[in-house]
């Protein structure tokens, strides 16, 4: 299940006699609170006839496996081309569909289907497995008229969501590797050598002091601690939550809220979206509970539903937006330059997010060699005191 209750569903239509029957069926992917609702999506647009069966993903929308960033960019990208030169994506697609690698036929045959259906290029992409907010992006371009605009400005997007996803994947790798190292010798420890020294003391007419054994037990499990808090992290949105209330991790989400807001409202301002409504969209892509409330108020106030309607500056200070986002787009809004002012910003806050990613990281780091050096510093000291003890007591 996804924020608000939606599911992810598969549907499996009929596409054969609407791109020439390059594949009989293709898989789209249909968002519904329920089965009903998905189904009715799916009629809407392929007709019933077309719809073969519908099943539920189950775990989310993380188990369907979508389009990857190198197919979506290059789906994205000759899109942008046919438009730019007054080509008819459908009949493009049709008439070149037989040439493409299969992973790329795969991807353009529901969008093909949808298109010749009668959908839209952005519903046809969203049919497709396209993420939302970059569905979202095209089909205010096709209201707008902007389209072209609108296809280039979603390829950059796509470029800076993957080079901030791997940037926070490389910063995020060492710690990761630091704490399978220290399960690895944990472990290793714990079942080799430990029961050697265990066994010298017992023949000493000793035995291993709890403390050893407890700081050892802990070394080796608190990896698999880790992990488990992680993976449950990202499968259960309870477990996200929680961990998102530590102090880094927040700052850090909460910054990428705000660099996702500002993303969509410079898309909303170049295709002449109303801002009220690119602040609701934000808020559905908003991590913390924070921000999203944050965007929902923003958005409340664009409309013009608060009474006592004060300046934005000070409406974004109070919902909770950092000072120079406040300080400058209201300047934006205000001398009527908010789209430059807030890319400009979205920019700053990419950087940012960077930077402070490469901090938590190192944060984690020192963390790990302390918890490292104290599990282990622990564990030797508690051993030779035992065995000083031990041969002290047979030498008096």
């Amino acid at each position: 299940m996804s924020r608000g209750g939606i599911a992810y569903w598969q549907v499996r239509v009929r596409v054969s006699d609407l791109v020439g029957g390059a594949y009989d069926t293709a898989v789209v992917l249909v968002q519904g609170t329920d089965k009903e609702e998905a189904y009715r999506r799916a009629v809407r647009v392929f007709g019933s006839q077309r719809v073969v069966e519908i099943q539920k993903v189950l775990g989310g929308s993380w188990r369907f496996r979508g389009p990857s960033v190198r197919e979506r960019l290059m789906v994205l990208e000759m899109f942008r081309d046919f438009v730019a030169e007054g080509i008819s994506p459908l009949r493009a697609i049709v008439t070149r569909l037989p040439t493409f690698p299969v992973r790329i036929r795969r991807v353009l045959t529901p969008i093909a289907g949808a298109l010749a259906a009668g959908a839209g290029l952005g519903e046809a992409l969203r049919f497709a497995g396209f993420p939302d907010r970059e569905a979202r992006l095209v089909e205010t371009g096709e209201r707008t008229g902007q389209l072209v605009e609108l296809l280039e400005r979603t390829i950059e997007l796509v470029h800076e969501t993957e080079t901030l996803r791997q940037t926070l994947f490389t910063v995020a790798m060492y710690p990761a590797l630091v704490t399978l190292v220290m399960g690895g010798v944990g472990w290793v420890y714990r079942l080799f050598v430990l029961k050697n020294i265990r066994q010298v003391m017992v023949e000493m007419g000793s035995d291993l002091p709890w403390a050893s054994q407890a700081l050892v037990v802990a070394m080796g499990w608190f990896p698999v601690v880790v992990g488990v808090a992680t993976l449950g992290g990202v499968l259960w949105r309870r477990a996200r939550a929680w961990m998102l209330r530590l102090p880094g991790l927040r700052s850090v989400a909460e910054r990428i809220d705000v660099m996702r807001t500002l993303w969509v409202i410079e898309a909303g301002l170049a295709a002449s979206d109303p801002l009220d409504r690119s602040f609701e969209y934000a808020a559905r892509l908003c991590l913390t509970d924070r921000m999203t409330r944050a965007a929902q108020a923003m958005a409340r106030w664009a409309r013009g539903e608060e009474s006592g309607r004060v300046p934005m500056y000070e409406r974004l200070l109070d919902v909770g937006y950092p000072m120079d986002v406040a300080v400058l787009m209201s300047t934006g809004y205000e001398t009527g330059r908010l789209e430059e002012t807030v890319r400009r910003l979205a920019q700053r806050y990419q950087d940012k997010i960077r930077e402070m990613a490469r901090r938590v990281a190192q944060a984690v780091e020192y963390g790990l060699i302390l918890v490292i050096g104290l599990l282990v510093g622990g564990s030797v000291a508690s051993i030779y005191s035992t065995i000083y003890q031990t041969i002290t007591r047979f030498g008096g």
